[in-house]
């Protein structure tokens, strides 16, 4: 029997990603979201059958590679199943996500912060009310909800927040829906009693941020008089972090690039580091606070993150996922329907980091009737753009940034040119058996 005759002709998927690790080869499918690694014999073989997809040299190997998605039947229209897996993301109304800003108010100026100038409003009362109802008219229909805080530095509406969460605790406990409530907080002000009052009403995690070793750091961000930050930050994430998970954003600039190691080193002896989380941020310049001399360019930024994505795993930190691999067909909550920003007016947007008034798609009114008047989704499909459609990491990204597509600006994720090096970390955190777990 010739076994290259078969009766279904097959062809390799579009989405394939390699990484080579210490183990072996990496295979990762983004359309199928299947992973293996292969050693060097193996490798080979894979790479023969992706060349001639029907001429069987290793059945069950040929099998194999069928059931992981990396080879896929000649009619299969593997773009229009990528997009229909976007779309029925986009439109699930399952989970509802809600970024609420209390305040645009701040005990801090930070170097590089793209809120300097903003109008330091603070939410009423009765808009925290309103979301409150909001939520209630919809609870009946969701499966989770997940509130994120943020701001401005929304611990300076802490009675308002904790009120809040203990009301929505009771209302997802009365209709068995699962609650997730995080915050992004300075936590310059986060004390014992405030840890205590958060944790009372319900939060799950914290994202703070670090800029460096102390002496960097309290260059970058200092509190509006002028003082140093870094020892209160400290000494309040480590106490927190006996209650919840926080998650530390360390903030990449020209001036402290060189000093991460050391930081993460400190960092280690915290004696609460196991419930600490690390991820590297680019600072970037905008309009309303100009800070091009701290901005490293893509490329740097990105390889200097790797490295320290590696080190912490090295040296036994945690570190969260920086790769969007385990993605449900979407890039960022901002493209689905059932997920809004709440500015501390009322005002909806879609994007956490952008509120112009042509931003907004709505607002949120009393009784918590929600009015959308502008909705992106009317016209964004990522799957009608040229470029995006011929691309092979289409499914990692899903189009990109929707916000910098609006504006014109270049919306593909940065890590773009570096997958192979971030499927390698996201392989290492998930499922490496060389790694030091503690």
């Amino acid at each position: 029997m010739d076994k290259s005759n078969v009766s279904i002709k097959n062809k390799k998927s579009n989405y394939l990603i390699t990484a080579k690790s210490n183990e072996g080869y990496i295979i990762y499918g983004m359309a199928s979201r299947s992973m293996v690694i292969l050693g060097e014999r193996e490798y080979i073989k894979f790479k023969s059958i992706l060349e001639s997809p029907n001429e069987i040299i290793d059945e069950d190997f040929h099998e194999s590679m069928k059931e992981l998605g990396f080879l896929i039947p000649e009619d299969k229209d593997e773009l229009k199943y990528v997009r229909t897996m976007y779309w029925r993301t986009c439109h699930t109304k399952r989970n509802l996500n809600l970024t609420i800003l209390p305040t645009l108010k701040c005990n801090m100026r930070c170097a590089y912060c793209y809120q300097n100038g903003f109008e330091p409003v603070s939410m009423e009362k009765k808009c925290f009310e309103w979301i409150i109802d909001f939520i209630s008219r919809e609870i009946k229909h969701l499966e989770q909800v997940n509130i994120s805080w943020f701001g401005g530095e929304p611990l300076l509406c802490i009675d308002n927040i904790t009120h809040f969460n203990k009301k929505l605790k009771k209302l997802c406990e009365d209709y068995s829906v699962e609650l997730y409530i995080s915050m992004s907080s300075n936590i310059l002000n986060l004390d014992e009693d405030m840890q205590l009052l958060l944790v009372e009403s319900g939060i799950n995690h914290i994202e703070t941020t670090l800029a460096g070793t102390r002496e960097k750091h309290n260059e970058l961000r200092r509190q509006t008089n002028g003082t140093n930050t870094f020892d209160a930050i400290i000494r309040n994430l480590n106490g927190i972090a006996k209650h919840v998970r926080v998650i530390v954003s360390i903030d990449l600039t020209t001036t402290n690039i060189d000093t991460c190691e050391d930081l993460l080193n400190f960092m280690k002896t915290l004696k609460n580091h196991k419930n600490i989380y690390f991820v590297f941020n680019r600072v970037e310049s905008h309009k309303s606070n100009e800070c091009d001399e701290l901005c490293l360019n893509i490329d740097t930024f990105n390889s200097n993150a790797i490295n320290l994505y590696n080190y912490c795993l090295d040296i036994g930190l945690n570190i969260c996922d920086p790769t969007n691999f385990d993605n449900k067909f979407i890039y960022c909550p901002a493209n689905m329907m059932h997920s809004y920003t709440i500015s501390p007016t009322g005002q909806v947007y879609t994007c956490c980091e952008d509120y112009n008034d042509e931003a907004s798609v709505g607002y949120i009114g009393e009784g918590g009737n929600l009015v959308i008047n502008n909705h992106h989704f009317n016209v964004r499909d990522p799957y009608s753009i040229p470029k995006c459609i011929d691309c092979e990491i289409l499914p990692y990204c899903c189009g990109g940034c929707l916000n910098l597509e609006s504006k014109d600006k270049t919306h593909c994720p940065t890590e773009k040119d570096f997958l192979s090096d971030y499927l390698l970390i996201y392989y290492r955190k998930k499922f490496s058996k060389n790694e030091n777990k503690s």
